[in-house]
């Protein structure tokens, strides 16, 4: 498939992990331009995240991280000023492959990055994922609508990282691990080992 051109949306804190919704409030004039355009259209926008330094050329064009989540608009309100209140959904990961337009906001061409199973590790996986439903489940299935079971283990890694892991580069990383074993091992990293219970209480 040819890659698409949409329009390029760069924050310096905000990663777009598919299948999770992200709410923005569009205030800058090119912003706001990138929006209707966007509604005019397909809906489609591109969530870069800023690298560091970004402060000193933030009304320019500073450099924005090669992956990108890739959004659409579920809703949107247009305020009288024309600024917007938007709702995006995250789709898919995707490659900037090319920025073709810099003024008054950034157009990038972009592919779809596909999450990759490694050949005979769906064993492994599959025991991956049953130990995050039994840790995580309880707590933060019903964010996917009816628990974690029979969710697919990608959906899983991107519901927990874009709901616990806050630091935007460590979500950064997760979001260029297009293996999927490979992200989970990250994101088991980042999270850190279950916490026990309490203690039994000494007999003594």
């Amino acid at each position: 498939m040819e890659p698409s051109v949409v329009p390029l949306f760069p924050l310096p804190n905000v990663v777009l992990f598919p299948h999770m919704l992200l709410p923005l409030y569009i205030f800058e004039p090119r912003y706001r331009a990138l929006t209707r355009d966007a509604l005019a259209g397909d809906g489609q926008i591109a969530m870069g995240l800023l690298q560091p330094g970004w402060e000193e050329d933030y009304q320019g064009n500073p450099p924005v991280y090669d992956i990108a989540g890739l959004g659409r608009v579920l809703q949107h309100t247009e305020l009288p000023d024309g600024r917007f209140h938007l709702m995006l959904v995250g789709i898919a990961r995707v490659r900037l492959v090319e920025i073709v337009r810099e003024t008054p906001y950034r157009s990038a061409r972009v592919e779809i990055v596909p999450d990759v199973v490694r050949q005979g590790r769906e064993g492994e996986l599959e025991g991956m994922r049953r130990s995050l439903v039994a840790r995580f489940g309880p707590a933060l299935g019903s964010l996917v609508g009816h628990g974690f079971e029979g969710v697919p283990l990608p959906v899983i890694l991107d519901v927990l990282a874009s709901t616990l892991v806050g630091d935007p580069r460590e979500r950064q990383l997760l979001m260029e691990s297009a293996d999927v074993e490979e992200r989970c091992g990250l994101l088991a990293q980042m999270l850190g080992p279950p916490r026990r219970g309490p203690a039994e209480p000494s007999a003594n």
